[in-house]
């Protein structure tokens, strides 16, 4: 998906708009998860790198929703094609989408926008991605973690990188051990239904 977003955002329109129809048939009616697999939202700025990606799932996670530069946050709102253009994109880009942690007052919109992801989604647990220097994604974590602390979302899992990436086998270290914690702490009944055991973050 993410090789996807990445390809039509450089294409001319009609070109993607062919692979899209192509990607499409090619998702139909197939899985997209593995038995035990951690269901994960990933949070994140600008993530270009598939092997990255790919470092979540090859650990035993299934990446069911994100919220990446390149990924819900570029394709996730419609704009209104009755007011003026310039106008309609600005308030696209600035209003509808999911935002970056550079706007500071729209905090509660994200969490919100988290809930309903992972409600969705049925997601067990939360990676929140952050570069290194980026102090806006910094406080972002910090205020997340006490989210999770709360029972408002998933429990949190916080990883800082380079923007090429590298240490690669750190973090794949850290991601088994939180894969470990979320099945020990959840007890999860593979067995079961997911929609029988999302309410978990759900503050009583």
């Amino acid at each position: 998906m993410l090789g996807l977003i990445l390809a039509v955002s450089a294409v001319p329109v009609e070109t993607a708009i062919e692979m899209l129809k192509e990607a499409l048939a090619f998702i139909d009616g197939k899985k997209a998860e593995r038995n035990n697999d951690v269901r994960l939202l990933v949070l994140a700025g600008c993530v270009e790198e598939i092997e990255h990606i790919k470092l979540y799932e090859d650990a035993g996670g299934a990446i069911v929703a994100d919220s990446f530069c390149f990924g819900i946050r570029y394709y996730n709102k419609l704009i209104d094609e009755s007011e003026r253009p310039i106008d309609a994109i600005a308030k696209g880009y600035l209003g509808l989408k999911p935002s970056c942690p550079r706007m500071m007052d729209d905090y509660p919109r994200r969490v919100e926008q988290i809930q309903a992801l992972v409600k969705e989604y049925s997601v067990d647990a939360i990676v929140v991605e952050k570069l290194k220097f980026c102090d806006m994604w910094g406080w972002e974590i910090e205020r997340l973690r006490r989210e999770s602390k709360k029972k408002t979302i998933p429990p949190v899992l916080a990883i800082e990188r380079e923007y090429n990436g590298g240490a690669t086998g750190q973090i794949k270290t850290r991601i088994q051990a939180f894969y470990e914690q979320i099945r020990n702490r959840m007890d999860i009944d593979y067995n079961i239904e997911r929609s029988d055991r999302t309410d978990y973050y759900v503050r009583k």
